[in-house]
């Protein structure tokens, strides 16, 4: 899969698109379905972290309950490390 860089500011540095690995897992079972990611390999290495997974359950009023669950963790371009502008 091929997307474009992430965060958003990778972009305004420069970056180009990512070249993303990764596994996809559907669940269905009764009055639930999960989708899960886990990303296997970044070729240009963006992404320490960038996993988890979005369920729908059925409630019983009739009503359905959205979970997320997300890993994901970008490391701050050098330049904004150099300037001091990361977030703390």
């Amino acid at each position: 899969m091929t997307s474009l860089p992430q965060p958003n500011y990778s972009a305004y540095f420069g970056k180009g698109e990512l070249d993303i690995h990764t596994l996809e897992r559907l669940d269905y079972v009764v009055d639930e379905q999960r989708i899960w990611l886990r990303t296997l390999h970044e070729a240009d290495g963006s992404s320490l972290c960038d996993e988890g997974y979005v369920a729908f359950r059925r409630r019983p009023d009739g009503g359905t309950r959205i979970a997320v669950l997300a890993c994901v963790y970008f490391p701050m371009p050098r330049l904004l490390v150099a300037t001091h502008l990361q977030s703390g």
